[in-house]
């Protein structure tokens, strides 16, 4: 039986469309002329100068039903679907899931996490043409070895692709020292060649449980990678905390000691109330530095303000609270060239009849500064990227286009085993 991966939130509050402040383009599916009915999971997406296009990828495929793949379709600037029948990026046996997108300004890499070894998980990687062709059928290993090498981001700088996963070491018995989940990254040529193999250790987490649910971007020569790190008390509570590490692209190499986030450094703020580790980071620089996200399960999202070098410029904001949005969303962020664009997953009531899921969206200006101090009236200027008719919209993914314009990737549930990756233009009027 098909299972729907994904689980209803009930929200505590409503949130309504902003005043004509933006443009949504009109939804269009990425792939219209694919025949057979699959579930379209996990959109990610990346602009190519070069190619005038995002790509965006996707997994195709029911997990349940033992074997999942993974697919891409170019979306064009104004939002019109360029491979309708979409691209076959990989299919081999058993799982492919949870792909990553970035571009070179010309071509693509996508990244994924690939179980066909029937043990573990290990990293693949292949690139995409300006013109859609697949140059790595199959995919080529990025991380192999004994364990999982899993969940995959990756990011252009310095000449290179950056791919940065979470790795597991230890002997597997909880709470054991040195047992969890650490952050590893290579580097990837634009020929497809892995230039650091085996990888280089970013973060262990400073001896702590876990370092895991990384995100990437790219800035001024560096690759920032943040990531929550998890740790154990003494107790059963688990505190988590948010941290960045800063890579420089050309070596590959750490640019100094990851970094934890303060002063309220941990971030699930009430023993017993940790934050939702299931709900991934998100992270997006600018012109001079960049805003980092990380969810809280009872209170929202916090949302630092960094410089170049990934240290916050001061104490995090809370930009939703509960009475806003209810439990945590699913969040991305993404920056066009003159303001950063939030996304976030919400369910919202529907009178008697219950709740949809829609994508939100706002606007935040270059500086990262929320306007004002009652930050309870945020929920208010939210505006509906994805919301039409009655069915669900979820797993919204930001991707910055040309300069003022995003792409807003997510998926449309129309039936258990129907789910279809859309995707609208967006931009800020």
């Amino acid at each position: 039986m098909k299972t729907l991966e994904w689980a209803v939130v009930l929200s505590i509050g409503t949130l309504s469309a902003a005043a004509a402040a933006e443009s949504v383009g009109p939804a269009a599916e990425v792939a219209p002329n694919v025949q057979e009915t699959r579930q379209q999971m996990w959109p990610r997406a990346a602009w190519s100068k070069g190619a005038k296009s995002w790509l965006v990828a996707w997994r195709e495929g029911c997990i349940n039903e033992g074997e999942t793949d993974i697919f891409c379709a170019r979306v064009s600037a104004d939002g019109k679907a360029l491979d309708p029948a979409g691209i076959l990026v990989a299919r081999a046996k058993d799982r492919q899931e949870r792909p990553g997108v970035a571009s070179d300004g010309k071509g693509f890499l996508v990244v994924w996490e690939d179980f066909r070894n029937g043990k573990d998980y290990d990293v693949y990687a292949a690139r995409v043409s300006v013109d859609g062709k697949v140059l790595d059928e199959g995919g080529f290993p990025v991380a192999t070895g004994a364990h999982n090498q899993c969940r995959p981001v990756v990011a252009f700088a310095g000449g290179s692709y950056y791919v940065a996963w979470q790795a597991f070491r230890g002997d597997g018995v909880p709470g054991n020292p040195g047992t969890g989940y650490v952050l590893y990254g290579a580097r990837v040529s634009p020929a497809g060649k892995v230039l650091d193999p085996g990888g280089v250790l970013v973060t262990d987490a400073s001896g702590k449980a876990h370092a895991d649910n990384a995100v990437s971007a790219a800035m001024n020569g560096r690759v920032l990678v943040g990531h929550l790190i998890a740790s154990h008390n003494g107790t059963a509570c688990i505190l988590v905390y948010a941290g960045i590490a800063s890579v420089d692209a050309a070596s590959g190499r750490s640019a100094g000691k990851p970094h934890v986030m303060g002063p309220s450094k941990n971030i699930s703020m009430y023993p017993g109330f940790p934050v939702d580790q299931h709900r991934l980071p998100a992270l997006a620089m600018g012109k001079r530095g960049g805003l980092f996200a990380a969810p809280n399960r009872m209170l929202g999202l916090y949302l630092w303000r960094l410089d170049a070098n990934g240290k916050e410029t001061g104490p995090p904001q809370m930009v939703v609270g509960a009475k806003g949005l209810g439990l945590v969303p699913l969040f991305t962020l993404a920056f066009d060239g003159e303001k950063y664009l939030l996304t976030l997953d919400q369910p919202v009531r529907r009178g008697r009849e219950g709740v949809q899921v829609k994508v939100f969206g706002y606007y935040l200006e270059a500086d990262g500064k929320l306007p004002g101090d009652r930050i309870k009236d945020l929920p208010k200027t939210f505006f509906v990227i994805a919301g039409d008719g009655d069915k669900d919209q979820m797993q919204g993914f930001a991707a910055a286009g040309p300069k003022g314009a995003c792409l807003v990737a997510y998926v449309e549930v129309r039936g258990v085993d129907d789910c279809k990756v859309l995707a609208r233009v967006v931009r800020a009027k």
